[in-house]
């Protein structure tokens, strides 16, 4: 799913030239960040509160269209009028959706330095998204990300607490929920990171990627050739 800033358009504007597609049902949920809206073909997205006329409610459910024309993309919803967006990945009306993929992806490029396995990891915070290398830990029970990351993604906020680290000590870190984390096609929505200060001389890794992500999936790492292969 795509999850991205949304904000309200009046009902009343007519698109000069715009094209309506297929869409779906959406339904409304809320976290730390705000509102959501869940859309069951194109994607999640957050919402502007402050920029909403018409109440919103969680919990909420309703029909939507995905709209375009020369100045973006919109979902149209059948209670909130339009709301633009950025980058969602609208559909023909008469093409049918891609069926799921009936295995995982086959394989990941990785780099190995040592005993160490950096898997390039896609971030995404609200509009911004960054790619960074983590160090593969199926020791670490959640993704740890460097300071200077949540800074490229703007991160503000998030929730103070105590990470144990190798050896029983404790480290401060802040837990904060990203729209998601990505490798390759394999992708978790809003999960919640670990963001820590780097202590030390530089390193060629942003963090540790844990098993928040890893757990459930079954793969295989070649060294040798440098790649994760990913089973069904």
């Amino acid at each position: 799913m795509k999850s991205i800033w949304i904000s309200i358009i009046s009902i009343g504007i007519i698109l000069a030239g715009a094209t309506l597609y297929a869409g779906g049902t959406y339904f409304i949920v809320q976290d730390e960040s705000g509102y959501l809206i869940e859309t069951s073909r194109d994607g999640t997205w957050s919402i502007f509160p402050d920029d909403i006329t018409t109440p919103i409610k969680t919990g909420e459910k309703g029909n939507y269209r995905i709209r375009t024309d020369n100045s973006g993309t919109y979902i149209v919803t059948d209670r909130h009028g339009l709301f633009l967006i950025d980058s969602v990945a609208a559909r023909p009306e008469d093409e049918e959706p891609e069926p799921a993929p009936a295995v995982l992806p086959k394989k990941t490029r990785v780099k190995i330095k040592g005993n160490r396995v950096l898997v390039p990891v896609l971030l995404s915070y609200n509009r911004r998204q960054v790619t960074v290398d983590l160090i593969l830990d199926t020791g670490a029970s959640t993704t740890l990300l460097h300071r200077k990351v949540a800074d490229k993604l703007k991160i503000r906020g998030g929730k103070e607490a105590l990470g144990r680290v190798a050896g029983g000590g404790t480290i401060k870190a802040t837990r904060v929920a990203l729209n998601y984390l990505q490798v390759g096609s394999l992708r978790k929505d809003n999960i919640v990171v670990s963001v820590v200060d780097h202590e030390g001389p530089p390193v060629v890794y942003s963090g540790l990627l844990g098993m928040d992500f890893l757990r459930g999936l079954d793969y295989r790492i070649d060294y040798e050739k440098q790649v994760i292969n990913w089973n069904p």
